[in-house]
C-alpha cells in the first residue's frame, strides 16, 4: 500500500464555488474585488493506491471537482438569451494542467519519473480531465444555442503552436462534440463513421484544429518571437513597480538562489519561478524543499504582480493580443453581415469560435477589457474568457464572461468605457470595435512588421514546445 497526496480545493474556494460565489456577476463594485476571489492555495489529503502498477495515480482531478460539477443540474450552466438574442460565441481557454516547462539549474525534482513520462511542458492526465470537464460545461451552457448539434462544422478551432494547447483543444472538442454528452442530438444517426461494433465511432469524431509553429504564432503563442517586445520588456523591467517587487521580496530572491541556483534577474523570472514551483507543489508537495513551500504564498504574490506588469503598456498589449483581437472582431462582423443580409454561412463563418492558448493570453485580454484589477493573478488551468455576440431590436452588442477556474460558473465582465451612456449598460458591437482599434493588428504580415521581425528568420518547420 502506498500513500501520496493529491491537490484538492481549499475550504475558502469550496465556499466560494457555491451559488453565492457563482452568482457574483452584476454588482460592478462589490462582485469581483480581490478579497472576494477564491484562495487558490494547496490543500492535500492522503489516499491509498491499491494497484501498485499505477505509478502516477495522483495525476487526476480531485473528487471535490467532480462533486461540484455533478451537483449542478444542466440548467445551472445555461447561458441567457440562447433562443432569443445570442448569435455567436467566441471562447479562449488556457490549456490544462501541465508539467513544468523549465526547471531551475539545481532542482532535485527535475529528474522525477513523472515529468519524464509526460515530457516538459506537456498536458498531464489531470489536465486532460479538466479540459474534458470544460467541454461538458460549455456544451451545457450553449446546447440550446447550437440546437443540440454535435456537427463538427458548426465551430472552428485554433490552438497555439505549443503542443499542450493543441492537445487541450482536442480533448475539449472530444467532450464538446461528444454524442454521449448530447444523446438526443439531431445528428445522432449521421455522425457514425464505422460499423456499429466500433463504439468509438458513436462517441467521437475527428475535428480539425488550426495552428502555426510556436515561434511565428503571433495570435496565440505566448513565446512567439517578436523583436520589438524585448525593448518593451526592458522598459517594464526598469519600471518603478518592478524595482519595488525586487526590493520587497529580497528574501525570496535569496531562497531561489540558495536552494535552486535560480536567478531572479528579470521581472519575467518571477512568474517563471512561481510557475514551476506551483506545478511541483500541486503534484509532489512532500518532495519540495520546505523553505520554498513555506515561502510559496509570497512567491506567488510577486509572480502575480509581475503578471500585471506583463500587460502594463499599450505596445505590449498590442503585440501580444493584436492579432487575436482582430480575428475576434472579424468573426463578429462576418456573423452580423450574414444575419442582416440573410446570406448563407460561408465556410469559415461559425456560430462557435474556439481558441486554445495560454494564461498570458487571458492576462492581456483582462487588461485590454479593463478587468485586470479584479483578477490580478495567474489564470488557472482551463480558465477561459467568453465573448457572446447578441442581437436585439436596438442593435448588436457584446457580453463578456470569465471563468477563473474549472468547474465554476463564469462571471460577467463589464467594460465601463464600452457601456458608458447605454441605457441598459450594454457594450454595443460598433463601440467595442472602435475601442479595440488601438490594439488590433490586421494580419500576420503587419504583426511581423510591428514586431520588427525579419522574414529571413522564419522557419515554418521549426519544432517548439
Amino acid at each position: 500500500m502506498v500513500c501520496t497526496s493529491i491537490l484538492v480545493l481549499s475550504p475558502q474556494l469550496l465556499e466560494c464555488l457555491d451559488t453565492s460565489f457563482a452568482d457574483c456577476t452584476n454588482d460592478s463594485k462589490s462582485d469581483c474585488s480581490r478579497e472576494e476571489q477564491p484562495d487558490f492555495s494547496y490543500d492535500t489529503h492522503e489516499y491509498e493506491i491499491k494497484d501498485s502498477d499505477k505509478r502516477f495515480d495522483f495525476d487526476k482531478l480531485s473528487e471535490r471537482d467532480y462533486e461540484i460539477f455533478n451537483s449542478k443540474a444542466p440548467e445551472y450552466w445555461e447561458a441567457d438569451g440562447q433562443n432569443t438574442s445570442l448569435r455567436q460565441v467566441l471562447m479562449i481557454h488556457r490549456h490544462g494542467d501541465r508539467t513544468p516547462i523549465n526547471f531551475a539549474p539545481n532542482d532535485p525534482l527535475s529528474e522525477d519519473p513523472f515529468w519524464k513520462f509526460h515530457g516538459p511542458g506537456q498536458l498531464t492526465n489531470r489536465g486532460k480531465a479538466r479540459l474534458y470537464m470544460l467541454g461538458q460545461i460549455i456544451r451545457m451552457r450553449y446546447n440550446k444555442f447550437l440546437e443540440g448539434s454535435v456537427n463538427k462544422n458548426l465551430r472552428k478551432s485554433r490552438a497555439s503552436g505549443a503542443l499542450r494547447c493543441i492537445d487541450s483543444a482536442q480533448v475539449f472538442l472530444s467532450s464538446f462534440l461528444g454524442l454521449h454528452n448530447v444523446p438526443d442530438s439531431p445528428d445522432a444517426g449521421d455522425i457514425y463513421w464505422d460499423r456499429s461494433e466500433n463504439q468509438l465511432s458513436r462517441l467521437w469524431q475527428p475535428a480539425n484544429v488550426i495552428t502555426l509553429p510556436a515561434k511565428i504564432d503571433g495570435m496565440l503563442n505566448e513565446g512567439s518571437y517578436c523583436k520589438a517586445l524585448y525593448s518593451e520588456y526592458e522598459l517594464i523591467d526598469n519600471s518603478e513597480e518592478s524595482k519595488r517587487i525586487n526590493q520587497e521580496y529580497q528574501n525570496e530572491i535569496k531562497l531561489f538562489k540558495e536552494i535552486l541556483d535560480f536567478d531572479i534577474d528579470h521581472y519575467y523570472k518571477w512568474f517563471w519561478g512561481s510557475s514551476f514551483l506551483e506545478v511541483e507543489l500541486s503534484y509532489m508537495k512532500d518532495k519540495v524543499d520546505p523553505r520554498l513551500a513555506e515561502a510559496y504564498s509570497r512567491i506567488e504574490k510577486a509572480g502575480n504582480r509581475a503578471l500585471v506588469l506583463y500587460q502594463s503598456t499599450l505596445k505590449a498589449k498590442k503585440l501580444r493580443a493584436g492579432l487575436l483581437i482582430d480575428d475576434m472582431i472579424k468573426n463578429m462582423i462576418n456573423m452580423r453581415k450574414v444575419i442582416t443580409e440573410r446570406s448563407p454561412l460561408g465556410p469559415f463563418d461559425k456560430k462557435f469560435v474556439h481558441y486554445s492558448a495560454h494564461d498570458m493570453n487571458l492576462i492581456v485580454l483582462l487588461g485590454i477589457f479593463d478587468n485586470i484589477e479584479n483578477y490580478p493573478y495567474r489564470p488557472d488551468y482551463a480558465s477561459n474568457i467568453i465573448l457572446e455576440l447578441h442581437q436585439k431590436a436596438r442593435g448588436w452588442f457584446v457580453k463578456f464572461f470569465y471563468m477563473p477556474r474549472v468547474p465554476m460558473k463564469p462571471y460577467e465582465l463589464h467594460i465601463k468605457k464600452c457601456e458608458e451612456g447605454h441605457p441598459k449598460h450594454r457594450c454595443p458591437l460598433d463601440v467595442f470595435i472602435s475601442l479595440m482599434q488601438e490594439y488590433a493588428i490586421n494580419g500576420w504580415q503587419e504583426w511581423m512588421k510591428e514586431c520588427e521581425n525579419s522574414l529571413d528568420l522564419v522557419d515554418p518547420y521549426d519544432q517548439n514546445l
